[in-house]
């Protein structure tokens, strides 16, 4: 029974670090998920495992760029005296996302 730990523990640690640069890799901007969800699979990892790593980071990336974006436009609305002209600029395109939805707010843009 020992020898079977001792044998399954190179593969754990191997399926941990391929799970972890799948995550990292994810995570890193201009890498895309995908890209780096093939690449967990070809090296061994098993395909959910990398596809729930990749994408974690991925949308762990997304959640961070969101909540940082907010805060710096909120400090530079601040900063600037809360001028209106950034709301005005994209009033535009809120009407048309709240009037046709994204499609046509694709096709303006």
């Amino acid at each position: 029974m020992h020898s079977d730990r001792q044998s399954l523990a190179p593969t754990m640690t191997n399926d941990l670090g391929l799970a972890i640069s799948a995550f990292l890799g994810g995570a890193t901007p201009w890498l895309e998920a995908i890209i780096v969800i093939l690449v967990a699979i070809i090296a061994g990892l098993h395909p959910g495992v990398a596809v729930a790593s990749g994408a974690s980071g991925n949308l762990l990336t997304v959640a961070v760029a969101a909540w940082s974006g907010e805060r710096i436009v909120r400090w530079w609305r601040r900063r600037r005296g809360g001028e209106v002209v950034a709301e005005e600029r994209g009033g535009r395109a809120r009407r048309v996302l709240e009037r046709w939805g994204l499609p046509a707010l694709a096709v303006v843009n």
